[in-house]
């Protein structure tokens, strides 16, 4: 009995909302119609904020991501789930493990691989994920990239960097 406390947590699946739909981890927003604002968190098992946003990086598509204080009014974070599209015909297929990450667009035509993200040895995290965001007028997709730690009640959530790529077509 005594050493069943001992083990590490198992790790647990991503936070779902009551009608089942993926919670998004990572705190993303896009602050202009090219550039993405990204913050580390850490979540309750429920799915709530524990302490402040941070560290934070802002991205313009085609350049590196920059450093910015954590403590700024950053705006408010994108709410739709991780694997959300602006497309009704086709959807997203996300998959993470300890491993990696993945995402797949599915279509009416077949599969599409958008990313494949295997973390360098040096990345923390017990698991690791891909969240999907589209830019407001639709022509930039950022996949970020998390690192989640899982703890015992949290889960401190890293984005280890973003992508941003143009949309793919939905045939």
């Amino acid at each position: 009995m005594l050493l069943a406390a001992c083990h590490a947590p198992k790790p647990r699946a991503p936070l779902v909302t009551a009608t089942g739909a993926p919670v998004r981890l990572g705190w993303v927003t896009w602050s202009d119609i090219n550039e993405i604002v990204y913050c580390s968190q850490r979540l309750d098992d429920n799915g709530t904020r524990i302490g402040v946003l941070g560290p934070c990086w802002h991205q313009v598509a085609g350049e590196a991501p920059k450093k910015m204080l954590s403590w700024l009014n950053a705006g408010r974070p994108d709410a739709t789930p991780p694997n959300a599209v602006p497309w009704q015909r086709c959807s997203v297929e996300l998959r993470g493990d300890s491993q990696g990450a993945s995402a797949t667009l599915l279509s009416p035509t077949g599969r599409q691989p958008i990313d494949e993200w295997k973390p360098d040895p040096t990345v923390g995290g017990d698991l690791f994920a891909d969240e999907l965001s589209f830019s407001p007028e639709g022509k930039w997709m950022a996949v970020a990239h998390l690192g989640i730690h899982l703890g015992e009640g949290e889960r401190i959530v890293e984005i280890h960097g973003v992508d941003i790529k143009e949309v793919p077509a939905c045939r």
